[in-house]
């Protein structure tokens, strides 16, 4: 029977009732209330377990697909390097070195930290995502040849930049409890692990569509998803919001933002800017030539359909058991065992004669490394210069940018066993970092760190 159509007003008047229903029963908005931005807390009161377990899963969740698409956007290079240098019409040496000096705007990523403090999570990490996602679009109208090569650069390099930041990994360690948040850290970088660079990538730069479509298809499907999530589903971190009610509402200029930096923080940043430095350096020089490499064995076709994904698999199993090892011995041994394995792994490159079982034990071990990184320096900084800290470590880090491309452009000179030992002694000084008995993190909240780790001799 046909039914006669509903007027405005009843359509409102059904809405009314309805939508309060469907909110209480979300379960991602269930029990989660607006913090009002004036509340006044005391500076070492705990927000710790005031969202609910459903959220901080979604939070999770979220921050990893941002990751994903972080990573993919990082490590694609490793499947199309050569095609870039082939569409270009240059030589693959020629090629770093024009990356490494394009590699200075990569310095630029201060800013965006900087921004998760001044302005929330939620709007820096809506920045990021378009940081990363325009650029990818943007490539794929670049022409072809010497002509497009300084655009294309120019916007790769932006892309790069924004890889660097790692501001996802914020709300993650302010929405975790204090248990669990390096595994819940972990699982969040190691989604990012999954090796979908390393499956699509290469296939995408042979197809007709060309190396450029394998930033921007990504780019373009990923943004449009983190962007509706972002905003419709993310709320503040309630930590952040105190910090801005403690500042009276004021927005947070970047001098300010670098005068709040304590002693403390300034040692923290440079010891974490200092293993950051050497972890991308090293993985610079062995994912820039990776390709290279086993191109001159005869294995360039196993490399890329086998040795680069099953590598790209087993990233995600280093980034578990980083957290997994966080949690359960602690932040220190955790770097030490990351370390070491690298620097065996780097060494037998060149021992066993380019084994897919070396390479794979650099792809395991370099990202206990890296979650290590990630997720100690979201917890070990207070909230309202986390962003700030994480910046400067990035900016002071990302010199690695510039250094790891003129590195890896020097395998001629040094020829290749060199070459990957020099890469894999690079992982001791990480290891002598230690020395400085930095904070053990593990198992205390975020407010009990900001005040044992100031407190601490």
């Amino acid at each position: 029977m046909k039914q006669e159509a509903l007027s405005a007003s009843e359509i409102g008047e059904r809405l009314a009732f309805y939508v309060p229903t469907i909110e209480a029963s979300f379960p991602l908005s269930k029990g989660i209330e607006k913090s009002e931005e004036g509340k006044k807390m005391n500076a070492n009161e705990s927000v710790e377990g005031n969202r609910p377990k459903n959220y901080v899963t979604f939070v999770v969740v979220l921050m990893g697909l941002i990751s994903l698409l972080d990573n993919y956007l990082a490590q694609v290079e490793m499947g199309v390097f050569t095609y870039m240098a082939t569409d270009f019409g240059i030589p693959q040496n020629e090629l770093l070195i024009w990356i490494s000096l394009y590699g200075v705007v990569a310095f630029a990523v201060f800013l965006i930290n900087w921004f998760n403090d001044a302005f929330g999570r939620k709007k820096g990490l809506i920045l990021l995502v378009i940081m990363l996602g325009a650029p990818s679009l943007l490539l794929t109208l670049t022409p072809s040849g010497p002509v497009g090569m300084h655009p294309a650069l120019l916007l790769y390099s932006i892309i790069t930049m924004a890889t660097l930041s790692n501001a996802w990994e914020i709300p993650v360690a302010e929405e975790s409890p204090a248990k669990k948040r390096g595994l819940y850290g972990a699982i969040a970088f190691l989604m990012g692990m999954i090796p979908i660079y390393a499956i699509l990538g290469p296939r995408i730069a042979e197809s007709p569509l060309g190396w450029k479509w394998a930033y921007g298809l990504w780019g373009l499907i990923f943004m449009i998803l983190c962007l509706v999530l972002l905003i419709f589903f993310f709320k503040e971190p309630e930590r952040w919001l105190k910090s801005k009610a403690e500042r009276k509402n004021k927005l947070l200029n970047i001098k300010a933002a670098l005068k709040s930096m304590t002693r403390k923080d300034v040692v923290y940043v440079l010891i974490l800017s200092g293993v950051y430095f050497i972890w991308s350096s090293a993985f610079k020089m062995g994912t820039l030539r990776f390709q290279d490499y086993y191109d001159s064995l005869g294995l360039l076709t196993q490399y890329n359909k086998i040795y680069l994904i099953v590598g790209g698999l087993l990233t995600v199993v280093g980034a578990l058991l980083s957290g997994i090892l966080m949690d359960k011995v602690g932040r220190r041994p955790t770097l030490v065992i990351g370390c070491v394995g690298s620097i065996a792994s780097f060494i037998l490159v060149p021992v066993t004669n380019g084994s897919p079982i070396a390479l794979w034990g650099i792809f395991t071990c370099m990202p206990i490394v890296l979650a290590w990184i990630t997720v100690y320096m979201t917890e070990i900084f207070t909230t309202k210069n986390r962003g700030t800290c994480m910046g400067c470590i990035m900016t002071i880090s990302r010199a690695a940018y510039v250094v790891g491309p003129a590195l890896a452009s020097l395998y001629l000179p040094m020829g290749w066993p060199a070459y990957w030992v020099f890469a894999g002694l690079l992982m001791i000084i990480p290891i002598i970092a230690l020395l400085v008995k930095p904070y053990e993190a593990k198992h205390k909240t975020i407010e009990q760190i900001e005040t044992e780790r100031d407190g601490k001799k």
